[in-house]
């Protein structure tokens, strides 16, 4: 997916700012790849904190779900029964949104979010069994899905205007 989630952004990009001041503050005056990959860096982090709602992606894949359909079988009560595959979009805070708080005291709230496809039995209209869950990590055919429980509990940003 395009938009990572705003925590491992925020550690990657922190990270890499690290690493190029360092080396930056050793270099000559010639702008170094290392200080292009900084301002990079910083100019992507700045975007965010000027309009955190650019993280916000529940619309989008709310559309993009429709390339997806459950599959299974129905019994001949219509209840579900046997092997489905069922796809949702699923908030990536267990349905806490983002919270986006200025010093100023104003706030937005923002929904990151991911399609996940879950695979499990059904017995006469009731899961049974644990289900396996699975992200998209590929939003282009072919999709690519990986098997992840979910953790993230909440996040809070504050920023300064």
């Amino acid at each position: 997916m395009k938009k990572k989630c705003l925590a491992d952004i925020v550690k990657i990009n922190y990270f890499l700012i690290i690493v190029a001041t360092l080396i930056v503050s050793t270099s000559c005056n010639q702008e170094s790849p290392e200080e292009k990959l900084e301002k990079e860096v910083r100019n992507q982090l700045e975007e965010i904190f000027e309009d955190p709602t650019v993280l916000d992606n529940s619309v989008e894949n709310n559309t993009f779900l429709n390339n997806f359909q459950d599959s299974g079988i129905y019994n001949h009560e219509k209840q579900k029964t046997g092997l489905w595959i069922e796809y949702k979009v699923e908030d990536l805070l267990n349905e806490v949104p983002i919270t986006v708080v200025s010093t100023s005291g104003s706030s937005n709230q923002i929904h990151m979010t991911n399609i996940v496809k879950y695979k499990g039995v059904y017995e006469n209209g009731e899961k049974i069994n644990d289900w396996k869950r699975f992200e998209l990590i590929k939003n282009k055919e072919p999709y690519e899905w990986v098997e992840k429980e979910k953790a993230i509990t909440s996040v809070t940003i504050t920023i300064d205007n």
